[in-house]
């Protein structure tokens, strides 16, 4: 296995490569789910099911609401939050679907690395500066 390869392993978080003995040995780790601790399933109501077979009804080929393709297999809130009105909403392709061909890209992961970078962007934004002679 090549260096670039090692490093590409190393980056996706998979996998551990070192050198032992003069020889690369490459382990794979357990992977710790990003959702590990979370608090979400918790909080969806507990009529979910039947939430879920009424989009199902409405979008029966689980059109992406992100790429438009079809094969969505998660039920995504449109807007951020704890919304789970119908019109809130919609089918999303995840990585398992992107894994398998259904999709060009992990839609769920991309659109929830967006909100989760924009919020932090919003935490670390500084105050913009007062100018020094209106002090």
């Amino acid at each position: 296995m090549s260096t670039l390869a090692v490093s590409a392993l190393r980056r996706v978080g998979r996998f551990s490569a070192y050198w032992r003995g003069g020889e690369l040995d490459v382990t794979q780790e357990r992977a710790r789910p990003a959702w590990a601790g979370s608090t979400r399933r918790d909080r969806l109501p507990p009529n979910w099911d039947e939430l879920r077979a009424a989009k199902d009804a409405e979008n029966p080929e689980h059109v992406c609401h992100r790429c438009g393709l079809p094969g969505g297999s998660e039920l995504d809130h449109l807007l951020a939050g704890d919304d789970h009105r119908l019109d809130n909403l919609d089918w999303i392709h995840n990585r398992a679907d992107y894994l398998a061909g259904r999709s060009r890209e992990n839609c769920h992961g991309k659109k929830s690395g967006a909100e989760g970078a924009a919020a932090l962007a919003a935490i670390r934004r500084r105050p913009p500066d007062i100018h020094p002679a209106l002090r």
